[in-house]
């Protein structure tokens, strides 16, 4: 009996279970097999590519132009390219932290708030309230700005960090309505979400952060006091427009406005007619234009050198000089490239002149003069290179004479010769080949004038047979005769 209750059972819990099977095996079997339901447009994926044959300065100007109207993905792509060709980069590899990295994690969730006032570009804001003009990217992105050259006087942007002092009693100077105002009890902030824009083909790349959903937007007294501002800026500030527009700014002396600014109408609000071009946001970036020339310089006189260093390495001193002076003509006060160059110019100076392009010598150390005007080294390898080229001019005019037959001539040369240069191995040569004929012709000329009874002219010729011989004895002997014969003739009555 109990048995047969147990089997009972355990038919009933089959039943059932097979109940289930067959429930479930109603669906269509071709379901599974239905697609996903799609999940939006697809997103072209566009490979950006640098732009071919740029300088690195185009380059660099090239990217900073790029994340000023906001296209990160060619910007990285040319920074990435510009990183390539000056791995030393601190600027560049700087843009590209401020592409990738997350602005909050960065800068920081603590801000406070600043008004856009006419003139102003995200980059002089970046260098009046971080205190670095480069920084404007990372700063954009904290501001969830896809343009940031379309920034609009009155506009309100986040500042990272805590308002200083100044800045504090400044603002509520320019608004004295938001002192005004009674105190307000606190709320709870408000959280913007923000639809990101359905990316272009052009704009497509690293993907812009935004401002995370936590961080909170303007309160209402917030917003409030913002529009205070505003309004008192509109007063204020709007008529100061036209003065802005017609003077230069501080960081660009140079820059002429193309035209005035428009009258403002007192109270109104601050439109994008008030905020300066894109154009001219450009133009406001010297800071970051200075920032890149002084990188720039760098690279470039280290490349310089370290090319120039590999010729001279291979005593190509021309090829070296060949960078240097390219370096020079950039940047022709740069220290390193003048002792760089003075050096290679020395060393190409002794290599022409052991060649004996003693001309070409002289000019390499001319221009390495130019170069360093008071360079004591310069000087001195100048003059002695001066006297070398003039012992080689006088021994070609002896070489010359000696060919004419002229022995004396040339014999007085090449002792003059001796005289500036001692170790002149070949003026030496010739004095001692000259020499006996040399002293024979003066004692011959010598003879012949005594035989005339030309004193005088006598004991010259004799005397200079001595010079260039003091040990040939026929000329001493003639003219201590020619010496007494000329006293005895002196101290006769008649004369």
């Amino acid at each position: 009996m109990r048995f047969g209750v147990i089997l009972f059972f355990a038919l009933g819990l089959t039943a059932l279970g097979g109940c289930k099977l067959l429930e479930s095996g109603d669906a269509d079997p071709d379901a599974a097999l239905a697609p996903a339901p799609a999940l939006g447009p697809e997103i072209p994926v566009v490979l950006f590519q640098p732009e071919p044959g740029l300088t690195a300065r185009e380059r660099m100007r090239k990217s900073l132009d790029l994340l000023q109207v906001g296209q990160e993905g060619q910007a990285k792509a040319e920074l990435n390219a510009y990183v390539l060709e000056v791995p030393d980069s601190r600027l560049a590899r700087s843009l590209l932290t401020q592409i990738d990295a997350d602005p909050i994690e960065m800068l920081g969730r603590e801000h406070f708030l600043y008004i856009v006032r006419p003139g102003d570009s995200i980059s002089s804001i970046s260098k009046k309230m971080l205190g670095d003009p480069m920084k404007f990217h990372i700063l954009a992105r904290y501001n969830a700005l896809d343009n940031p050259s379309e920034i609009k006087a009155g506009q309100t942007i986040r500042v990272p960090g805590k308002r200083q002092a100044s800045r504090t009693a400044s603002s509520k100077k320019e608004s004295p309505a938001s002192e005004a105002r009674a105190p307000v009890a606190k709320k709870k902030p408000a959280i913007v979400k923000k639809t990101p824009a359905e990316p272009s083909a052009q704009a497509a790349g690293p993907a812009k952060a935004r401002i995370p959903a936590d961080i909170p937007a303007e309160t209402p007294e917030v917003a409030a006091e913002a529009l205070a501002v505003k309004a008192e800026a509109g007063k204020a500030a709007e008529p100061q427009a036209v003065a802005l527009a017609s003077t230069p700014d501080a960081s660009t002396p140079d820059e002429t406005p193309d035209k005035a600014a428009p009258e403002a109408t007192p109270g109104a609000t601050p439109d994008a007619t008030d905020a300066p071009s894109a154009n001219d946001q450009m133009a406001r970036l010297s800071p970051a234009d200075s920032a890149v020339a002084e990188e720039l310089k760098a690279v470039t006189i280290k490349r310089a050198i370290l090319k120039a260093k590999g010729y001279s390495d291979r005593n190509d001193h021309s090829s070296a000089l060949n960078h240097l002076e390219e370096g020079l003509l950039e940047y022709p006060d740069a220290a390193e490239l003048q002792s760089a160059a003075i050096a290679s110019y020395i060393r190409l100076s002794d290599q022409q002149a052991a060649a004996g392009q003693l001309g070409d010598a002289e000019k390499s150390l001319r221009r390495a003069s130019e170069i360093a005007p008071n360079d004591p080294q310069v000087g001195e390898l100048l003059a002695v290179l001066e006297r070398r080229q003039q012992v080689e001019n006088l021994f070609q005019e002896a070489s010359q004479l000696q060919g004419q037959g002229k022995t004396v001539e040339a014999f007085e040369i090449y002792k003059r010769i001796t005289v500036l240069e001692p170790e002149h191995a070949a003026a030496n040569k010739q004095v001692a080949k000259l020499k006996p004929a040399v002293t024979e012709t003066y004692h011959r000329q010598g003879m012949i004038a005594l035989r005339q009874q030309d004193l005088d002219t006598a004991i010259s010729k004799l005397g200079k047979a001595l010079e260039v011989d003091p040990d040939y004895t026929p000329a001493r002997r003639e003219r201590d005769r020619a010496i007494d014969l000329k006293k005895k003739i002196e101290s006769l009555p008649n004369n």
